[in-house]
């Protein structure tokens, strides 16, 4: 999922800066576009400020067009939260968590292209070339700006590391590894 959503808005930065050469820009657009489905591992660090040691996570993620986004968390207690348009369903839940379609559209407008919605939520910069890049990203709007004070994503061909920066000081990283990758024809 992250992978994924890492790529597209790598997209989203690029075109979103006047700097970027647009042949980059189209050929990276294109490479997301072509994306149906993944999936890969993923490992989580989590530092909260009052906590002596950060709290350490694991487990796998799929991304499909068709049907969303799952991330399983396997270790240390198993979760499961499935992103579709309708909002965040956690676990096994009927109903998606409530408030959490505005989240959803922002993040599958990501995965389809449909980049004007993160815009508006996020001021982007990037840094690099596309076989070694950094995205900052850094909210627009003072809601979000309350618990998110950054996000910065690193990747070579795809996705390595996302790092978030909550506006407490905590701080997540996340590493991913993609296992599998399909593009359409």
């Amino acid at each position: 999922m992250l992978r994924h959503f890492l790529w597209a808005a790598f997209l989203l930065l690029i075109h979103s800066n006047s700097f970027a050469d647009p042949g980059l820009m189209q050929d990276i657009g294109a490479r997301a576009g072509a994306v149906v489905a993944s999936s890969g591992r993923f490992n989580q660090e989590k530092v909260i400020g009052v906590l002596p040691l950060p709290l350490l996570s694991s487990g796998t993620y799929s991304y499909s067009r068709n049907s969303g986004v799952i991330w399983q968390t396997l270790e240390p207690l198993p979760s499961r939260i499935h992103l579709t348009r309708e909002g965040v369903y956690s676990d096994d839940q009927l109903e998606p968590i409530q408030g959490s379609n505005h989240f959803a559209a922002l993040m599958l407008s990501i995965f389809t292209g449909d980049f004007d919605q993160a815009r508006s939520q996020f001021d982007i910069t990037f840094d690099g070339g596309v076989d070694n890049w950094r995205i900052h990203m850094v909210p627009r709007q003072p809601a979000l700006a309350a618990h998110i004070q950054s996000v910065e994503l690193v990747g070579t061909a795809t996705t390595d590391q996302v790092m978030l920066l909550e506006a407490n000081g905590d701080t997540t990283t996340i590493t991913l590894v993609a296992e599998q990758i399909e593009v359409a024809d």
